[in-house]
């Protein structure tokens, strides 16, 4: 499922090579027993057409029996990142079938204001990379109770 970008052949460290780092620190954090790590996973649209869609990071585990899929989005960027990056983020998301409150974006240069509130607008978490470290592992603490709660939820419905 996971394909292998090429690799660049400029001598100095490209964004694209900076983002992969950025994109496997923030993979490698979450690698813990039951919990499944993928890291740029091409996934295949909901509508069935061949032209899958990348994911940077993947994270899969399990709660009562029902598989939960956190996505993450990683950026290298030197601009502050924009709506219209989220608004990317959360078409990938939908395209895959993937619901926008378990997705995770992480910047390294920070959010405009417009960025935030439409990530907030649909319940996605952004995180800035120098503050990932210590933030990270709450959020997806957060995404996982979440699931539980609905579940009970549903449960005694």
């Amino acid at each position: 499922m996971a394909r292998k970008r090429r690799k660049n052949s400029t001598s100095q460290a490209s964004t694209r090579e900076i983002g992969d780092i950025l994109e496997d620190i923030v993979a490698e954090m979450h690698e813990v027993p039951r919990v499944s790590v993928e890291k740029r996973v091409f996934l295949p649209p909901r509508d069935g057409s061949k032209s899958k869609r990348e994911i940077d990071g993947l994270i899969t585990s399990e709660t009562s029996g029902i598989p939960i899929r956190i996505a993450i989005e990683c950026k290298n960027e030197n601009e502050k990142t924009g709506v219209e990056k989220i608004d990317s983020f959360i078409g990938k998301l939908q395209d895959v079938n993937l619901p926008t409150q378990l997705g995770v974006y992480v910047s390294k240069s920070g959010y405009t204001s417009g960025a935030l509130k439409r990530a907030k607008d649909v319940g996605m978490k952004t995180l800035v990379f120098k503050d990932t470290v210590n933030k990270i592992s709450g959020v997806i603490f957060e995404a996982f109770q979440s699931i539980i709660y609905s579940l009970l939820t549903i449960t005694n419905i």
